[in-house]
């Protein structure tokens, strides 16, 4: 009867710690996606706007950008956004969000219309973001152009 008591109460336990398991990162991912998207729509409408001061604070010091084969820095990239602020909008499509460990990897199409013209330019993107004490942060991005 022991036997029997122990056995079942190890079977329970490991079975809740399963279920709680399973249900957890499941929470957790929905919360950490919508997490992800409120910093890319930020991120968007920072660009939009040409908000640097906005931007500077989303973004961390060692972030950057590869624009085909162009390696840009955070400065070089917030520089050339207030110089130039080239969009009249953002819309991003197909977006995919994948967790990796500490890292959450996002990809897509991102549709940018151009100002004071009817042009828009579509880019594929890849954004990476890392776990920091502040939160989740971009790190680093990646665009090729669609129709340059």
């Amino acid at each position: 009867m022991k036997y029997f008591s122990l056995t079942f109460l190890l079977v329970t336990l490991l079975t809740s710690a399963t279920i709680a398991k399973s249900q957890t990162p499941a929470n957790d991912s929905d919360a950490t996606k919508q997490a992800i998207m409120q910093i890319e729509n930020s991120f968007n409408d920072g660009m939009v706007k040409a908000d640097t001061a906005a931007l500077e604070k989303l973004l961390p010091n060692d972030f950057h950008v590869n624009l085909d084969a162009i390696l840009i820095t955070k400065s070089a990239y917030l520089e050339w956004l207030k110089e130039r602020a080239p969009y009249s909008s953002i819309k991003d499509k197909d977006v995919n969000i994948r967790f990796h460990d500490s890292a959450i990897v996002v990809d897509g199409i991102s549709s940018r219309g151009l100002k004071g013209s009817d042009t828009v330019r579509e880019l594929r993107f890849t954004r990476i973001y890392a776990k920091s004490p502040n939160g989740w942060q971009l790190v680093s991005m990646h665009f090729g152009r669609i129709n340059p």
